[in-house]
Order: C-alpha cells, then sequence, then structure tokens
C-alpha cells in the first residue's frame, strides 16, 4: 500500500501538470489504482486487528464498527470516482 500511496502522490500531480489529454495508459492505471484501494478497504473492513491492550479482534460487527468509525469515512471519500460525476457526458449527435 505504501508503494501505491507513493506511486498516485507522484502520478497525480505530474499528469495534472503535465499530460494534456489522459490517454487510455494512463485511465488503466489509475483503474488499477483504484481496484487495489477498494481491495484494501475490504480487507481492513473484514480483517482482525489488535486493540490498544494487544488483544486479537476477530469479531466481525467489531472489526466493522472500528473501521466505519475510524477510516472509513476517510477511505470511501479518497477512492469516490467524482472524476466520473463531474465528467461531461453529453454528446453531440
Amino acid at each position: 500500500m505504501v508503494i501505491i500511496l507513493i506511486s498516485v502522490g507522484l502520478f497525480t500531480p505530474f499528469r495534472v501538470c503535465f499530460v494534456e489529454q489522459d490517454t487510455s495508459g494512463w485511465i488503466i492505471l489509475d483503474y488499477i489504482f483504484d481496484v487495489i484501494f477498494v481491495t484494501d478497504m475490504i480487507v481492513t473492513f473484514t480483517g482482525a486487528y489488535f486493540d490498544a491492550n494487544g488483544k486479537l479482534i476477530d469479531d466481525h460487527k467489531k472489526i466493522a464498527w472500528a473501521y466505519i468509525s475510524g477510516w472509513f469515512l476517510i477511505d470511501f471519500v479518497a477512492i469516490f470516482p467524482i472524476n466520473l460525476l463531474l465528467a461531461d457526458n453529453t454528446q453531440s449527435s
């Protein structure tokens, strides 16, 4: 995940500043990153974790609640496809 985050942190400013029109390669790379981030959300949503006392928490309700009350909103906003919502979908016939 660290490598993916660093890649996104480097590629995004480069694309914004120097790439005039996204090619299929950039779009495919975006989708690959999105799939990795969604997969990470699913794993985090379902994976056991250690609490502050070092006890392994494997109850699915507690895991889900801990994620929802913690990083879920930040992760969701980060992967939300705002570019698809803002894209001009009107085409001339």
